[in-house]
């Protein structure tokens, strides 16, 4: 927290149905080589269950949806093992039950924030083997902190 106390936050949600039929899926040339390799970039968007919250000092904020992008690197044709395979960012959203975002609809002729979302979970993940995150974070009525988990 800005003061520079801790503060522990806790949530639960249960899946629904996803938004699309299929995740959206487009791949993306890599230019420097004559070579068939490229990116594959996803996304998706998925209902999270009536009942599904987080709880952050004391409130308890309704979840709505889970966000899903990510980047599948292994066609790209670079092999360094620095270079991430995979990459994924999960956002675990609160209070867009259109789940519409993260740009907000009719920005910016609508005026006001860019974004759609003030309060949501995130988790970035770089290792497809066990899916564990590498950075994580919260943002509650537009503030952004950094998270650790904790099981």
């Amino acid at each position: 927290m800005p003061d520079g106390r801790d503060m522990f936050y806790d949530y639960k949600f249960e899946m629904g149905d996803p938004i699309y039929p299929e995740p959206i899926v487009s791949d993306i040339p890599v230019l420097f080589d004559n070579q068939n390799h490229f990116f594959r970039s996803f996304f998706d968007r998925i209902w999270l269950k009536d009942g599904s919250y987080v709880k952050i000092a004391g409130e308890q904020v309704p979840l709505t949806c889970v966000f899903v992008s990510g980047q599948d690197n292994r066609y790209s044709g670079n092999d360094s093992p620095i270079f991430p395979q995979f990459i994924m960012k999960i956002y675990i959203v609160a209070n867009d039950y259109a789940c519409k975002g993260p740009i907000r609809p009719g920005w910016p002729e609508t005026g006001g924030r860019r974004e759609n979302w003030d309060t949501y979970v995130h988790y970035e993940v770089r290792d497809p083997t066990i899916m564990l995150p590498v950075e994580t974070g919260l943002r509650y009525r537009w503030n952004e902190f950094t998270s650790i988990l904790v099981k």
